[in-house]
């Protein structure tokens, strides 16, 4: 049985593909042959060497092992995970270029919200989308309700009756 190398938290991968069994073994760079927990063996297919370096470098860049993934289509883990499959050095690169870009708008809202609560700071609540709860909670301004159609001109009994 084949199975195709793949990267799940920054450690390369192969799952064992005999069905039920949902083992994986964490591999050597280049390595050919597993054999899982309960004795299945199976040959691993790898992308070419070079792409294995490239993807290795590019994933490495990323701070948090958790953020260090990349599957080949072959993979059908890919369909139980939903993660994108068969990314270039380039994607991966784009993937966590955007990642960085919500991080940091996200830590920019954060000093916003700092800055307004110390009063710091031209920001009104409701440019950082927040409103004050009457308990005193920073919530998100909700937005307009989605119409519901089926629920348009029926009368409720507020009575509880």
């Amino acid at each position: 049985m084949n199975t195709h190398a793949r990267v799940n938290q920054g450690r390369w991968i192969a799952d064992c593909l005999v069905p039920y069994c949902n083992d994986a073994r964490e591999l050597a760079i280049g390595q050919t042959q597993i054999i899982c927990a309960k004795g299945h063996s199976s040959t691993v297919i790898w992308p070419p060497e070079k792409d294995v370096v490239a993807i290795s470098d590019e994933l490495g860049r990323r701070p948090d092992p958790s953020k260090r993934n990349w599957c080949p289509s072959e993979a059908p883990i890919h369909l139980l995970t939903g993660e994108p499959v068969d990314q270039t050095v380039e994607d991966l690169a784009a993937e966590w270029a955007e990642a960085q870009d919500a991080e940091a708008a996200q830590r920019s809202k954060a000093n916003q919200i700092g800055q307004l609560i110390a009063g710091a700071g031209p920001v009104s609540l409701d440019e950082l989308g927040l409103v004050l709860t009457e308990d005193g909670l920073l919530v998100p301004k909700p937005t307009d309700p989605i119409p519901f159609p089926g629920l348009a001109g029926m009368q409720f009994d507020s009575t509880g009756g």
